[in-house]
């Protein structure tokens, strides 16, 4: 990323809470401000959004505003929302066209994996995502794209924080789901 140059942050709630003052999207603008990069930021997280929405909006949302970078976060209400969700094969079709749209306007892609659906690593819903994990992994290697694998780096997180801090509640969440600092920190990081 170069000074001057736009980055616009797709995703859902978890996104969109990373424009909190010092949500992730904020702490990777500061961040880059602090190594002498002064770029700008497009804010696209919409809370509650899955594959689907992110498809029909990406022109909207990201493409017509000619950023140079977008970081794409996306896999977590997919599969959250059980029945409302996005089946594995369709997130497949869906997330390949945005990929493909974002090449074609000449935006380079960052992908994130999704974080977890709680901060249990057996949970039904986290072994679910892990596939949808695995493809992006895949995809992003298929495709050269940057990748930030921050459903790894939360289950490391986690293993790490749980070895020293044996009380219960959590640890990187506010919910479960959305970030607390300790999470935006690890996001940013990652």
């Amino acid at each position: 990323v170069k000074c001057g140059e736009s980055i616009a942050f797709m995703g859902d709630s978890i996104t969109q809470g990373g424009n909190r003052p010092a949500g992730y999207v904020n702490l990777v603008m500061k961040g880059l401000e602090l190594c002498g990069v002064n770029a700008n930021k497009i804010p696209a997280g919409i809370s509650g959004d899955r594959s689907v929405q992110m498809h029909a909006r990406l022109q909207r949302s990201v493409l017509d505003k000619k950023p140079q970078w977008m970081t794409f976060s996306c896999g977590v209400n997919d599969v959250w929302h059980g029945k409302n969700g996005v089946p594995l094969e369709k997130y497949k079709i869906l997330v390949g066209e945005i990929f493909d749209k974002c090449a074609a306007a000449g935006v380079n892609v960052i992908v994130l994996t999704p974080t977890m659906i709680s901060e249990n690593p057996e949970a039904e819903k986290n072994k679910l995502l892990s596939s949808y994990c695995e493809w992006l992994r895949a995809e992003a290697k298929k495709r050269n794209l940057r990748l930030a694998d921050l459903n790894a780096l939360m289950h490391e997180t986690l293993a790490e924080i749980k070895k020293k801090d044996k009380s219960p509640g959590l640890k990187l969440t506010a919910d479960g789901v959305h970030m607390a600092f300790p999470g935006d920190c690890m996001m940013a990081w990652g």
